[in-house]
C-alpha cells in the first residue's frame, strides 16, 4: 500500500507543479539521461525474455521511484531540513527498536526480538545506517556553521540511532556506516590537511583497520557469511550462463535453486554444504542486476553510480547526500534493499536532492503540459483499479490459511502468480497442505520443498520418473535436508527397485543433519525397520 499511497501523493504533485501558470523549463542532466536509458532498458529486458506476466506490482514500484527521482529533482525545499526530516525518521526507527527490546512493542517477527516497522533486523540496520550516516554529516556542517542549537539536537539523535543499530546487530549496517563516515572524514577540511602530509601511513593504517575489521565483522557469524558466499558463487554460474541480458525480472528467483542444485551436483563435498538453504536474494544488489538485466543492465548503473561522482556540484549538501547514498551502495553489496521499499526510497531521495551541472533544456509547450498530466491521470486510474484487485485478492489469501479455506480462483491466480511475494506465500500453503494434485505446482519458483511437491504430484499421475528427477533435484538443492531422500527411498520402495532403496537407505542414515528433530528420528526409525524385512 505504501507504493500506492505514493504514487497518488506525487501524481498529485506533479499534476500541480503543470497546472502552475507561467512558462515551464526542464532542465536536463546526464543523470537523468541514465536514469531514463536504464528505465527503458528493463522494458526492453521485459520484451526480449517474453515476460508478459511480469509482476504488475513491480513495475508500479519501479514507477513510484522514477516518479519519486523526478519529484525531489524538482524540489525546491531546503536540502538541509529534507535531510534532517530523514535524520528525524532514522530516530522514529531507533525509537521503535528500543521500545521492543524492551517489551513495550512487538517485534513484526517471532525468530527477532527488534525489527523496527520492518519485518527482519536486516533492513532496519541499513536503515539507521543510512540515516546515521547523513546526521553525521549534518553533525559536521552545523558544527562548522557554529550552529549550536541544531548541534545539540543531531548530537542527542546520533546517539539513539546508534543504540538501534547497535539492537540491530546487522554486519552489513556497520559496514555501511563506517563507508559513510569514511566519506564524511576523507571531506573534511581537517582530514584534508592530515592526508596531505601522511598519506602512505594513513593508506597503510586504513588497509590494516579493512582486514582486521573484515575478519571479525566475518567471525561474529560466519555461517551467515558462508551462506553469502555460497549464494555468490552459484550465481557467477547463473551470470556465465546469461553475461550479457541476463534471465530477466525475477530470473533470479525462478532460476538460483535450480542453479545451486548443479552446483552440488559437480561438488558433493563443498566447505558449503553445511550452509546450502532455500535462497530468495542474492545479498548483493549489483549481482541481482547482473543475473536479472544483465552486463548491459549492470555497465548502465555503474555509469550513474560514476556520473552522480562527476557531475555532482561540489557544496556542502551535496557532499552528505553523496556520503548517505555511499552507505547505501555498500549496504547493497550485503543486502536486499531493492526489496524493501522504504530502503529503496532512499535512491531517488539521495540521487534526485544533488544537484547536478546542467546538460541541456527544453520548455513544456501546453500541448506537452497536457499530454503528462494525461499520463499521470490515466496511471493514477489504473492504479486505482489494480489497489481494488490487490484487497480483493489479499482477503482470499488470508482465507488460505483457516482450517477450511478455500484456493483462490484462477483469474486471480493468473494475475498475479508473476509475484515473487505471492509465490513465496501460496507455496508456503501448499507445502502445509500437501497439496500434491494442485496443478499450479508447476508454476511455483524452485525450492527444496516444492520440488518435493512436484515428485508426489508426479506420483499421483503414475508419471515415476519425473517423481524421480524432482526428488533428486531437492536433494541435491540442500544436501542436508532428509525429506527429498526420503521420498526417493519410499519412492524406489514402492515401485520395487530395492538396490536404489537400500542405496538412498544408507545414505540418510549416513547424512549429517543441522537439526535432528522428531520428524527425522521417525524417518529413520522406519528406515530401519525396512531393513529388517
Amino acid at each position: 500500500m505504501l507504493v500506492f499511497l505514493l504514487l497518488f501523493v506525487v501524481g498529485i504533485q506533479l499534476i500541480y507543479t503543470l497546472f502552475q501558470r507561467g512558462e515551464k523549463i526542464v532542465y536536463i542532466n546526464i543523470v537523468d539521461i541514465l536514469v531514463a536509458v536504464f528505465f527503458f532498458y528493463c522494458l526492453f529486458c521485459i520484451l526480449i525474455n517474453r515476460e508478459w506476466e511480469t509482476d504488475k506490482y513491480l513495475i508500479y514500484k519501479w514507477s513510484a521511484v522514477i516518479l519519486s527521482y523526478i519529484f525531489f529533482r524538482n524540489c525546491h525545499c531546503s536540502r538541509i531540513n529534507l535531510l534532517i526530516a530523514c535524520c528525524i525518521s532514522g530516530i522514529f526507527q531507533s525509537i521503535i527498536a528500543i521500545c521492543q527490546d524492551n517489551g513495550l512493542i512487538a517485534s513484526r517477527n517471532l525468530t527477532f526480538d527488534v525489527t523496527g516497522s520492518f519485518n527482519n533486523p536486516g533492513p532496519l540496520g541499513g536503515y539507521i545506517a543510512i540515516c546515521c550516516t547523513i546526521t553525521i554529516g549534518l553533525l559536521y556542517y552545523v558544527i562548522k556553521n557554529k550552529r549550536n542549537m541544531i548541534s545539540f539536537f543531531l548530537s542527542v539523535a546520533l546517539f539513539i540511532q546508534l543504540y538501534g543499530l547497535y539492537l540491530a546487530e546487522s554486519r552489513a549496517a556497520i559496514l555501511s556506516l563506517v563507508s559513510g563516515c569514511l566519506f564524511v572524514a576523507l571531506n573534511s577540511i581537517l582530514l584534508k590537511k592530515i592526508t596531505r602530509k601522511n598519506k602512505k601511513r594513513l593508506f597503510i593504517i586504513a588497509g590494516l583497520v579493512f582486514i582486521v575489521g573484515g575478519w571479525l565483522i566475518y567471525q561474529y557469524k560466519s555461517a551467515s557469511a558462508d551462506g553469502r558466499l555460497l549464494i555468490w558463487r552459484v550465481s557467477v554460474d547463473m551470470i556465465a550462463d546469461a553475461p550479457c541480458f541476463g534471465y530477466g525480472v525475477n530470473g533470479f528467483s525462478k532460476e538460483y535453486m535450480i542453479y545451486q542444485a548443479n552446483y552440488f551436483k559437480e561438488n558433493p563435498a563443498s566447505y558449503f554444504v553445511p550452509v546450502a538453504d532455500n535462497v530468495v536474494y542474492p545479498f548483493n544488489e549489483f549481482i541481482r542486476i547482473w543475473i536479472q538485466y544483465g552486463g548491459v543492465g549492470l555497465l548502465l548503473v555503474i555509469l550513474l553510480v560514476y556520473s552522480i561522482w562527476v557531475n555532482s556540484n561540489k557544496s556542502e549538501e551535496s557532499d552528505i547526500m553523496k556520503a548517505g547514498l555511499s552507505a547505501l551502495l555498500i549496504f547493497s553489496f550485503f543486502s536486499y534493499p531493492f526489496s524493501v521499499f522504504p530502503l529503496l526510497l532512499f535512491y531517488p531521495f539521495l540521487c534526485g536532492l544533488i544537484k547536478y551541472r546542467i546538460y541541456c533544456n527544453f520548455r513544456i509547450t501546453s500541448l506537452k503540459r497536457i499530454l503528462m498530466i494525461l499520463m499521470i491521470v490515466i496511471l493514477m486510474i489504473r492504479t486505482s483499479k489494480d489497489i481494488l484487485f490487490l484487497e480483493s485478492v489479499s482477503c482470499s489469501l488470508l482465507t488460505l490459511y483457516e482450517k477450511d479455506g478455500s484456493d483462490i480462483s484462477h483469474s486471480d491466480y493468473e494475475k498475479i502468480k508473476g509475484n515473487a511475494n505471492f509465490n513465496d506465500y501460496y507455496a508456503t500453503w501448499l507445502i502445509q497442505r500437501s497439496e500434491t494434485k494442485n496443478e499450479r505446482l508447476k508454476g511455483i519458483y524452485p525450492s527444496c520443498e516444492t520440488y518435493c511437491l512436484l515428485g508426489n504430484y508426479y506420483i499421483e499421475h503414475g508419471d515415476y520418473k519425473l517423481a524421480e528427477y524432482y526428488f533428486q533435484e531437492a536433494s541435491f538443492m540442500i544436501p542436508t535436508r532428509m525429506r527429498p531422500k526420503y521420498n526417493l527411498w519410499e519412492l524406489y520402495k514402492d515401485i520395487g527397485q530395492s538396490e536404489k532403496a537400500i542405496e538412498i537407505a544408507n545414505a540418510i542414515l549416513a547424512m549429517e543433519l543441522k537439526i535432528e528433530s522428531a520428524y527425522t528420528l521417525r524417518m529413520k526409525r522406519r528406515i530401519k525397520e525396512y531393513y529388517k524385512y
